[in-house]
């Protein structure tokens, strides 16, 4: 009689993945996957309809830190410290200035050694512009900013592992990718929603 359960784990230096997957429904039923390096780090809990997580990427002038809320939004706080104090505060997809302050004009650039930024603000105080950030090959990401709303795309890559995150101002999603031998696995998730496989993914985790 064939399996409706299966339990899923691999563990290495930076990651760690357990998985309880409902071959019957297709989803995996719980489980969780821990990502993490020198300057970021990824944290899933996995559950039906509650997908959610934490994500940190952190340098010595800046740092980005996000809740991937089981809603399928996101709220967290970006700060830079290279030569203006200077704290974004992220909700639900939309950004503002938590703390710092800008040139009468209107416009900030700022240019580290690991990140860069340029901002303005317009008459009626909408904020706009682009964030980028480059720790080493592991830990990257671009944040997009127009009239307060944000995108972008965050990575996070192991020898083992990788998750790239892309946010919209409607919420969250990714894909992750693990390694085992010759074997390769690719996982797609959107927060907030259930985890659902194919066959042929659940044939592929079973034998990973």
């Amino acid at each position: 009689m064939t399996k409706k359960k299966y339990d899923v784990s691999d563990h290495g230096k930076n990651h760690e993945l357990t998985l309880e997957i409902d071959a019957e429904k297709k989803t995996v039923k719980s489980g969780a996957v821990y990502n993490f390096g020198d300057n970021s780090s990824l944290t899933l809990d996995l559950a039906p309809g509650k997908l959610n997580g934490t994500f940190v990427h952190a340098g010595e002038e800046h740092s980005l830190k996000l809740v991937l809320d089981s809603s399928g939004k996101y709220s967290g706080t970006f700060r830079d410290s290279s030569r203006e104090s200077l704290e974004l505060e992220i909700q639900a997809g939309v950004v503002r200035i938590a703390a710092g302050k800008f040139p009468p004009e209107g416009k900030l650039k700022l240019k580290g050694k690991t990140h860069q930024l340029e901002l303005r603000l317009d008459k009626k105080g909408r904020l706009s512009g682009k964030i980028k950030s480059r720790l080493n090959r592991s830990a990257v990401f671009v944040l997009d900013i127009r009239n307060n709303r944000i995108s972008g795309q965050l990575t996070h890559k192991g020898k083992k592992h990788q998750t790239i995150l892309e946010l919209s101002n409607r919420g969250w999603k990714g894909k992750l990718t693990f390694k085992k031998g010759k074997s390769n696995i690719s996982l797609n998730i959107t927060g907030g929603k259930d985890m659902r496989l194919s066959t042929a993914k659940i044939n592929a985790l079973i034998k990973f």
